[in-house]
């Protein structure tokens, strides 16, 4: 399966990259710099460098969807400067019963 990361050099993105790759899918990899090229080549993903307009539209053409992220919304800010919301969020996800979450 091909899929297409954004935010791949990040803490999630960095495993959720090694992890996919590990299963034999084709990953594209999302990057916002050159200096970035040479370490997402050496775990075995294909680097785009881009930003979101770009990943879109890649994502499309390479693998027929086009990603979204909640912090691209304007709902997200809210979460962001409303700590009694960010706490809201941390016991949902407590609740989803995780048996791991970063944040």
């Amino acid at each position: 399966m091909q899929i297409f990361v954004a935010g791949a050099t990040g803490v999630i993105g960095c495993s959720l990259l090694l992890m996919l790759i590990r299963e034999g899918h084709i990953v594209f990899a999302m990057i916002s710099n050159e200096s970035q090229v040479e370490a997402i080549k050496k775990v075995g993903a294909i680097p785009e460098i881009a930003g979101r307009e770009a990943s879109n539209n890649k994502a499309h053409k390479e693998c027929g969807w086009i990603p979204f992220h909640p912090s691209w919304s304007d709902e997200c800010v809210k979460y962001h400067k409303n700590p009694l919301m960010g706490i809201l969020v941390t016991f949902t996800i407590k609740g989803l019963d995780c048996n791991e979450y970063t944040f």
